[in-house]
């Protein structure tokens, strides 16, 4: 299973959301959504937004959760 870890990529480079939104051109519900349940799963097409906008791989835009 994977979850976003798009709030801590936020964080590390000081952008707001806001700012994402106008950087990826991505709707502001659906990052909100995003940074609120990183379980949520956008398109793919989404990801590959975000990290063009923030210069990271869609790869870093995920992390892998161990199975329990």
């Amino acid at each position: 299973m994977y979850r976003l870890r798009l709030r801590k990529i936020l964080r590390e480079r000081g952008v707001s959301a806001e700012r994402l939104v106008q950087l990826s051109s991505v709707p502001e519900a659906m990052i909100k959504r995003m940074l609120r349940d990183p379980a949520y799963m956008p398109p793919a097409s989404t990801l590959a937004k975000i990290a063009r906008a923030l210069h990271v791989s869609m790869a870093d835009l995920l992390e892998e959760i161990p199975d329990r």
